[in-house]
């Protein structure tokens, strides 16, 4: 990651603007950044903005449904 990526991430309001206002996803900014979609969710975290993203696993346990239960196709 370049130092400008770094300054970027680090800047709550450029990173808001891409992800909120402009709709880029963690891929498009990882991109933008030259960094990986991971770093990008972490600054996103960090700075609070709420991503409306939940795991499978936490969905399915939310469901109370066993998230690794295979569901139909062959066996």
């Amino acid at each position: 990651m370049t130092r400008a990526a770094d300054e970027r991430l680090a800047d709550p309001d450029w990173l808001r603007e891409q992800y909120v206002e402009r709709d880029l996803t963690s891929y498009e900014i990882a991109e933008l950044c030259d960094c990986t979609p991971s770093t990008v969710s972490r600054w996103l975290q960090k700075h609070g903005v709420d991503t409306g993203q939940t795991s499978l696993v936490a969905e399915a346990r939310a469901a109370d449904v066993d998230p690794f239960e295979r569901v139909g196709g062959d066996d």
